[in-house]
Order: structure tokens, then sequence, then C-alpha cells
């Protein structure tokens, strides 16, 4: 373990314990995604993810990360990628403005489509309002005792029959 991951476990520990709502899928107001960018950003994927949520009426905001100077993408609501100019160099923390962004909404789901270890969005995973917290089980998961999600899917390894 590096010291960003000790870090980051550190400041999770820390945290107060969650209350979890789990609600049915109409019932679903707010969604929160949580993902990791191409590098080119085009996030074809995760857009449509966005659009059939919002077709079936729901609330949609995403947060992304990519692994390069600076993004080319808008950080503007509700569709944001945050880039190494937007975080912490030491921790990989988010810088507080955009923590704080994040905080002044309540989501009634938070969707980790991470499929990867990614600590600025782990950060933001770990500290977003949500009532339920979901994603992957992903190989940092399966290792680490310190669970930032509340319901995870497992995912088949490649090679694995589906």
């Amino acid at each position: 373990m590096g010291l960003r991951e000790f870090i980051f476990r550190q400041i999770a520990k820390r945290q107060p314990p969650r209350t979890k709502t789990y609600r049915n899928f109409d019932d679903i107001q707010s969604v929160l995604i949580v993902f990791e960018s191409d590098y080119i950003e085009r996030n074809t994927f995760i857009k449509e993810v966005i659009n059939k949520l919002k077709d079936e009426g729901k609330s949609v905001e995403a947060w992304g990360y990519v692994d390069k100077k600076e993004s080319t993408t808008s950080t503007i609501a509700p569709f944001r990628i945050v880039s190494n100019k937007e975080i912490n160099w030491l921790t990989h923390k988010p810088k507080n403005e955009y923590i704080a962004e994040m905080l002044n909404q309540h989501y009634d789901l938070l969707l980790d489509l991470r499929t990867k270890p990614c600590l600025p969005m782990q950060y933001m995973t770990l500290m977003a309002n949500a009532d339920l917290k979901t994603g992957a089980e992903t190989e940092e998961t399966e290792k680490n005792t310190l669970r930032i999600l509340d319901f995870m899917v497992k995912l088949p390894q490649n090679g694995d029959e589906q």
C-alpha cells in the first residue's frame, strides 16, 4: 500500500457511520454517477447511462476523472470531469471546492462505475451525500476490509463465463 492509499484509508476510517436507505427504483429521484473518464473524454457509455436515467425521470449528475494534466471537458454541472489540475498532488483528493460542490446536493443513489482503483473518484464516492452507494466489486474492494460502497456487484473476470 502506497502513501496515497494509506492517507485515503485513514480519512475513510474517520467518516461517521452510514445509514443506508434501500429504495425501489421508481422511488429514486436523484442519481450521482462516479466514473473514470476515457482519455479522449468521449465517455459514450456514461452519456448513454445518463440519458437512460433521465428518460426514467431521474435527476442525474456525473463526476469523472481523467488522468491527464488538464481536462478538455467543462467542469460545469451536471457533467464534470476533473483532471490532475483539480486534485491534490499528494493525496489525489479532489480540491475542496469540488468536494463542497458535490456535498451541497443530496442523492438517493450513487452509482460508482469504476472497474479499477482510482483515488480521486474513491474520495468522491466516500464523501458523497447519498442514501445508497453501489458499484462493482473490484480488486481493491476484494482485498480491502474498508468498504465505501453499501452494495457491490461482482463482475466476471476476463475469460470467465457470463
